[in-house]
């Protein structure tokens, strides 16, 4: 790495904007990685909580989805890190990260401890205000349904269907129609995809479900109905989140309930960073606050 470029991390580091400033000035590399872990400067930034670096580095241009190596993007860092400022000067800006990466995120939001319930529900609302589908093509039956099944037009969704759409057609974010209808609630889309088809058991490119989504917002009627047709209640996420974990975190009992009375497995634990590893269910609720349901798993 050259001097400059060290000096750039440094200041990001340090939070000394005039000391970053300078740095750019002479040529040093914005979106340059440390030697160790390949943060950037925009990484160390948000990781330390220094707001007015951030905001000058991401009016300069830097690369906001830049990954270290655990693959934890700025975004990730300011999260773990409790940096409320900072995660809500990001998701104000609505700046381009993939749903992948927000689910990941969302998933540290839910483990660290130092984020908080007012972190978690920025992301998470960050994630519903910029994530649409993003269909393949321009149009088609497939995109039809896709948009269809996000937006709840249930005649979109039996048009695109009547026209040979594919009902597990996926996404640039490999996000399906049942995934969609099941996140934004629409009962009568799912189960009309479910009638006509549609894989209850295929997965995003987070390894998220139609369950885990309907579960993390609380829709009940949907988690029954795909429980009834034979949703796994213990899949797991690539980090080992399952739908009582993200239900439990965001005090969703009567979902919590019905998951338990149909096998969920309280012991599952999550495989995460160092602050996080091993969570379990009820470590969620303890974290969140949700005492009703921290009693219920107690007593399992």
């Amino acid at each position: 790495m050259h001097d400059i470029d060290k000096e750039l991390i440094i200041a990001a580091k340090e939070g000394n904007l005039d000391r970053l400033k300078s740095a750019l000035a002479d040529d040093a590399d914005i979106n340059v990685a440390s030697d160790d872990c390949r943060n950037t400067a925009l990484h160390l930034a948000c990781d330390n909580g220094h707001l007015a670096v951030v905001e000058f580095l991401i009016e300069q241009g830097v690369d906001i989805a830049a990954m270290n190596c655990i693959d934890m993007t700025p975004l990730h860092m300011a999260v773990r890190n409790g940096h409320a400022a900072v995660v809500r000067y990001i998701c104000d800006k609505a700046l381009p990260i993939t749903e992948r990466i927000l689910d990941d995120v969302l998933t540290v939001a839910s483990m660290s401890v130092y984020s908080n319930e007012q972190i978690y529900k920025m992301v998470y609302d960050y994630r519903i205000k910029i994530v649409r589908p993003s269909p393949k093509e321009s149009s088609s039956p497939d995109d039809l349904l896709l948009l269809s099944s996000e937006s709840g037009d249930y005649a979109g969704v039996v048009k695109a269907v009547e026209d040979g759409a594919d009902l597990n057609t996926v996404d640039d974010r490999g996000m399906l129609p049942l995934l969609w209808a099941a996140l934004r609630g629409h009962l009568k889309i799912v189960e009309y995809l479910l009638d006509n088809g549609a894989d209850i058991h295929k997965r995003n490119h987070a390894e998220w479900t139609a369950l885990m989504e309907a579960s993390l917002e609380g829709h009940i009627e949907i988690v029954r109905l795909l429980v009834e047709r034979g949703a796994d209640v213990n899949a797991t996420t690539f980090v080992s989140g399952t739908a009582l974990m993200f239900s439990a975190g965001n005090g969703h009992i009567e979902v919590v309930q019905y998951l338990l009375e149909n096998g969920a497995d309280t012991t599952i634990q999550i495989d995460g960073t160092e602050d996080d590893d091993g969570m379990t269910a009820l470590d969620y609720a303890r974290r969140f606050g949700r005492w009703d349901i921290a009693r219920m798993l107690e007593n399992m």
